[in-house]
């Protein structure tokens, strides 16, 4: 069975149109993606459900927003479907649904808002470093909590190494996601406190931006928003997870390019579909040679096409 004969079984048995965004774990939520999410659903027209099955590591935290409202002027119930990964950005984007369905090995994680500007540390290997909320919140409960005295000495050694604007750009950050998440929870049951509970434990509360949020413990936050997936949709969203993961499979060789006179491969690093349309979006990479002999894969260019 194909992901079409999949989609369409989907679709069947959930009485819904099934739009599926589907990335690769090299590649994010974006707004390039929201155009060609609207003119999927501008073919589907407006129904009465839409199921998105989701499948991400993240991405921008701006975007997820507008996807959800997209969505919500072509259906009256929208559910977001996860076979596994919806992390970060993927988080967002699931709580602004009616319904999160959630399979057997799916995931959330906090929604831990991270700085990478120029401002920000250099590693060892001049890299930029990250910078999130949940850095500095445990920096200052440490302090906090062990009773250090000498805190002015190590405020202004913080200050020393991190620039103040990197602070404040993390702040601003902060205030986006709580901002993004009433939004996405504006039409929710929720009370005023659960409301408050869920942003609070989502943006900054549980131990690491890479916690994983399972499908037991999404229910203890978000009570029920979330669902569990019964065995046979499990199955379904399994089997067409393992297709888009072959699909995505980066192992393709390199060839000379005539017009680049580069050697380069082309892949696909993420989908948009439903059973009658979609798009993929192409990353070509360039191969290199390192001084030390390794093969180095830079990106040139990308970008959206449809497919069949």
């Amino acid at each position: 069975m194909d992901k079409k004969d999949l989609i369409k079984e989907i679709e069947n048995y959930r009485k819904s149109k099934v739009l599926v965004y589907f990335l690769g774990l090299n590649s994010t939520i974006a707004q390039d993606a929201v155009e060609v999410i609207y003119n999927n659903l501008r073919r589907i027209g407006k129904v009465e459900k839409i199921d998105l099955i989701l499948h991400t590591t993240g991405g921008f935290l701006e975007v997820p927003l507008k996807i959800v409202n997209i969505i919500r002027e072509f259906t009256k119930k929208f559910s977001v479907l996860i076979p596994y990964r919806a992390h970060s950005a993927g988080t967002l984007l699931a709580l602004g649904a009616d319904e999160i369905v959630m399979g057997k090995m799916a995931e959330l994680t906090p929604v831990d808002p991270q700085t990478r500007s120029p401002l920000n540390p250099k590693g060892v290997k001049g890299e930029l470093l990250p910078v999130s909320i949940q850095d500095l919140t445990s920096f200052f409960d440490f302090i906090e909590s062990r009773g250090i005295k000498e805190k002015e000495e190590i405020m202004n050694n913080l200050l020393n190494n991190l620039h103040p604007l990197v602070i404040g750009s993390v702040n601003r950050s902060l205030y986006l996601i709580k901002h993004t998440m009433e939004r996405l929870l504006i039409n929710s049951q929720y009370s005023k406190e659960e409301k408050d509970k869920i942003i609070e434990l989502l943006s900054c509360g549980l131990p690491s931006h890479t916690y994983l949020i399972t499908r037991d413990e999404a229910k203890d936050i978000l009570k029920n928003k979330v669902v569990y997936s019964d065995d046979n949709l499990d199955i379904l969203m399994w089997n067409l997870y393992s297709i888009y993961m072959s699909q995505l499979d980066p192992r393709v060789p390199y060839v000379l390019d005539a017009n680049l006179k580069k050697e380069v491969k082309r892949v696909n690093i993420a989908f948009i579909e439903t059973s009658e349309y979609g798009s993929t979006f192409v990353q070509t990479f360039e191969k290199t040679i390192s001084s030390d002999g390794k093969i180095v894969e830079t990106p040139i260019f990308g970008g959206w096409f449809d497919i069949k």
